[in-house]
């Protein structure tokens, strides 16, 4: 098992944004989600390409397991109480479920076409499945691998997620739609968007659903059920992510081809871009309010303080940083450098 590499000792005057660990893992990690109890980070490898997922203990940030699950690994998600990962097998149209207590990998669970993306209802009992480029979301029934198929009215995207209380899920469509799943009924609904929709998110109380479309952001209210008008965002239209702060006050966006991070303030609809490094490629959003960029064509993550819109600092990091997690329980934020095959720890 590789060892973990130390990047030094950590200054208490560098404590915010200061680079922990640089943690040698598999070939070409990329998509990765810390566990709920701050204990795990999951790491997909090769996102498309392999059979591998990886896990490190975030509490020494050192390599503790690889898993082989199905080909064409895409996106995962913890259940609430960390002891399973879903993983999404897009060439095998299949879900494996990793159990941690045991290190033990689920015979596959028949999905339907390329599934992408999956995510999992507060209450850890179901998971859903979005099946890119098809007419079809499937739901699992956690402890029983039991599933069932909803036909959506659209063609599926790469974006899925459940509201805090679990009652709905939304997921974006390959065409120019928001869909909504109802959990108690499995009834969809497709909402007609303006534009391709390129990021979804939701307000941590669960009354405001956000999709980036391209130059622009649009709102979604769930307790109405009514779409607001887009709101020019001053993106090139090669935006992506959406990315919301734990007080509801910013959404944001990456804008990939213009090496900036978007930031509106929602009161009032105050837009503030701020350059990054070179195609910031993904981001994430620290419960204090700071964001980081992983940065894929500068080897960089810039740091940004969302409220004052300014670049806190910038850290050198490794080759193609193509994704960032944050973990909430450590504070942390893990980037995955998919050219030197690291992930490299960040204290928040």
């Amino acid at each position: 098992m590789p060892a973990a590499t130390s990047v030094g000792p950590v200054s208490p005057s560098l404590a915010c944004a200061a680079m922990l660990r640089s943690i040698l893992v598999g070939t070409g990690p990329y998509f990765s989600a810390a566990s709920p109890d701050g204990n795990w980070l999951a790491i997909v490898l090769g996102m498309g390409s392999s059979n591998q997922v990886q896990l490190v203990n975030t509490r020494t940030n050192t390599l503790v397991h690889s898993y082989t699950v199905g080909n064409g690994v895409r996106q995962l998600a913890w259940t609430p109480d960390s002891t399973t990962i879903l993983v999404c097998n897009s060439t095998d149209n299949t879900v494996s479920k990793i159990t941690i207590a045991t290190n033990t990998v689920s015979a596959p669970i028949a999905v339907g076409t390329d599934p992408y993306a999956v995510c999992i209802t507060p209450d850890g009992t179901s998971a859903y499945v979005a099946c890119y480029m098809s007419n079809t979301v499937t739901k699992i029934t956690i402890a029983t691998n039991a599933t069932a198929a909803i036909t959506t009215p659209q063609s599926v995207g790469a974006n899925i997620l459940a509201t805090p209380d679990g009652t709905a899920i939304f997921l974006l469509s390959h065409g120019n739609y928001l869909m909504k799943i109802v959990v108690a009924t499995s009834a969809v609904t497709a909402i007609a968007l303006p534009n391709t929709p390129l990021g979804l998110g939701i307000t941590s109380d669960g009354a405001t659903v956000w999709i980036t479309e391209g130059a622009d952001f649009q709102p979604y209210t769930v307790a109405t059920s009514t779409l607001g008008a887009a709101i020019p965002n001053g993106g090139d239209g090669e935006t992506s992510g959406t990315f919301i702060t734990a007080d509801n006050a910013y959404v944001c966006c990456n804008d990939f081809t213009g090496s900036k991070f978007i930031i509106m303030k929602i009161a009032g609809s105050v837009v503030s871009p701020v350059n990054t490094g070179s195609l910031p490629n993904s981001a994430a959003i620290s419960n204090a309010g700071l964001a980081y960029t992983a940065n894929a064509g500068s080897g960089t993550v810039t740091v940004i303080n969302i409220a004052a819109a300014s670049v806190v600092r910038t850290l050198t990091v490794s080759t193609e940083p193509a994704y960032c997690a944050y973990d909430p329980a450590t504070d942390r934020v893990y980037v995955s450098n998919t050219g030197s095959d690291t992930i490299t720890a960040i204290a928040a």
